[in-house]
């Protein structure tokens, strides 16, 4: 069982090697912008679920779920647009090629946004969670901040690291 597991597990991943390489030669810009298509590809089905729903009260399960479902569809939407190419694509997928809609970050600002509307819809027609369960998983925003604990607080941490990503960035500018 575990060498036919590994067996089949080698398959797959060659089919996806083969898979990511002809999309890198498919994209106009190269690997780079391959990369950067990706990432945002994957990131955008599950960003709006997690930073909301540990900032916001609002958000519910099944909110977060249908939120995530919504960005997958349009993420599989936005690479099989660059996998089948241009041409079939803009027969297909016309309102991808649009001023707007055409370059890949654009596309990754439009599906956050729709992704987000999406979970806060669900959430205000669902059930919403218990305030137990909120207290533990959100952020309190009315509540009063706990005080500074030295080298260890987070807030601190927090400040290191932005002071030294500013600095590095600057500097590598």
């Amino acid at each position: 069982t575990q060498v036919w597991a590994g067996r089949l597990s080698i398959i797959i991943a060659t089919a996806l090697g083969i898979g990511a390489a002809i999309l890198v030669w498919k994209t106009p810009g190269g690997l780079y912008r391959y990369l950067q298509a990706i990432s945002i590809y994957l990131v955008m089905p599950i960003t709006p679920a997690i930073v909301f729903g540990i900032l916001s009260r609002r958000v519910t399960l099944k909110g977060a779920i249908a939120s995530v479902i919504c960005g997958i569809v349009i993420a599989s939407v936005y690479v099989c647009d660059q996998i089948i190419g241009i041409e079939t694509a803009e027969k297909l997928f016309p309102f991808l090629h649009d001023k707007l809609t055409f370059n890949y970050t654009y596309r990754g600002l439009w599906g956050t946004l729709i992704i987000t509307a999406v979970l806060f819809i669900v959430s205000a027609f669902t059930q919403k969670t218990s305030p137990e369960k909120l207290e533990k998983t959100t952020y309190r925003w009315g509540g009063k901040p706990s005080p500074f604990k030295g080298i260890k607080d987070w807030r601190l941490h927090l400040a290191v690291l932005a002071a030294v990503t500013v600095f590095l960035y600057s500097f590598l500018w």
